[in-house]
């Protein structure tokens, strides 16, 4: 499993920029720990090819479209669904076509997720999680 280079804050490919800057992404967690089981659990249609975390956290999922039906539209319901699985009282979603290698044609579909427990409504220790879902094999 590889290791990505930060993104910085602020940039377009920053994962939901405005959520690393409203919680500390580790929160005392490690996510391919915490998340990982659920990712793995929910996986039918959608491959787990590779996960890795970046250098501020964020916990990035490259997965391969499996399904015969490759459309946007039948991808986002089964991410959403996915995202479900470990979502938090607190998450976004942004949805985007981003290239892989950031120069590329653009060949993936990409979710960028922030999802947490912000205070004062926790239910446990104000943490958050910044998740990059990126789906290959999406025309």
């Amino acid at each position: 499993m590889g290791t990505a280079s930060v993104t910085p804050v602020g940039s377009s490919r920053a994962p939901a920029s405005w959520w690393r800057r409203s919680v500390n992404p580790r929160g005392g967690r490690q996510p391919e720990l915490h998340l990982r089981p659920h990712v793995e659990a929910w996986c039918q249609r959608l491959a787990l090819i590779d996960e890795y975390t970046d250098d501020a956290g964020a916990y990035f999922l490259d997965l391969e479209w499996r399904d015969a039906l490759r459309s946007v539209g039948e991808t986002r319901p089964a991410v959403f669904h996915l995202i479900g699985s470990f979502a938090e009282s607190a998450t976004y979603v942004r949805q985007r076509r981003a290239s892989g290698d950031g120069d590329g044609p653009t060949t993936q579909l990409q979710f960028e997720v922030g999802t947490g427990e912000l205070a004062p409504d926790a239910r446990c220790a104000p943490h958050g999680h910044a998740v990059v879902i990126n789906v290959a094999g999406v025309p």
